[in-house]
């Protein structure tokens, strides 16, 4: 079956870090110079490689 790490890019773990240093998509867009919603969707992909919500999604 694989390490499912193995199935994530670089990418994919910067957009982790940086939604977790900005406590925000949108701020983690911003800071990474990419479109909101490839944020959202890469975030997507990691959680379901995963099987884990990483974060909390409520709208403020």
């Amino acid at each position: 079956m694989g390490d499912p790490i193995s199935k994530l890019s670089w990418d994919d773990l910067r957009i982790v870090r940086a939604i977790a240093e900005t406590g925000a998509l949108a701020a983690a867009a911003h800071r990474l110079g990419i479109n909101g919603s490839t944020i959202a969707r890469r975030l997507s992909k990691v959680e379901e490689v995963l099987s884990v919500a990483l974060f909390d999604r409520r709208r403020t």
